[in-house]
């Protein structure tokens, strides 16, 4: 009886573990391809709008994080690129397929884009649609 008592424990300590099977984690590299469209935000200092670039995702992606929350089955990424690299425009990119790499974070201030996933230093992978 204990033994299965011991065995049964084991198995609902490693759920958890399970069921996040395949999730991403706080500033992981990553791959993803999507649609680029345009958003807009305001700065919560400054309370100006500004306007930024998201990645529409082809296929949703599961995000965990202990301190931020969990993102299950996230379908939209802010962009985070330098003003001077190509993707840092995002007028350039409204309406583009594109495959980029980068690592994905949790947003963590409120003057940050309002997706709760962000894709810092995205790179281009391959050529745009």
């Amino acid at each position: 009886m204990k033994l299965l008592s011991l065995g049964l424990l084991l198995v609902a300590a490693a759920l958890p573990a399970v069921a996040h099977a395949g999730c991403l984690s706080e500033d992981e590299p990553i791959v993803v391809s999507g649609k680029v469209a345009l958003a807009q935000g305001t700065s919560a200092r400054t309370r100006r709008p500004y306007t930024y670039a998201v990645l529409n995702l082809d296929h949703p992606l599961c995000y965990r994080s202990r301190e931020m929350g969990d993102a299950p089955k996230a379908r939209v990424l802010a962009l985070v690129a330098d003003s001077g690299s190509p993707l840092g425009d995002p007028n350039r990119l409204a309406g583009r397929h594109l495959t980029l790499s980068g690592r994905v974070m949790h947003k963590i201030t409120a003057d940050q884009p309002p997706q709760t996933l962000m894709l810092f230093e995205p790179a281009l992978v391959g050529k745009p649609r």
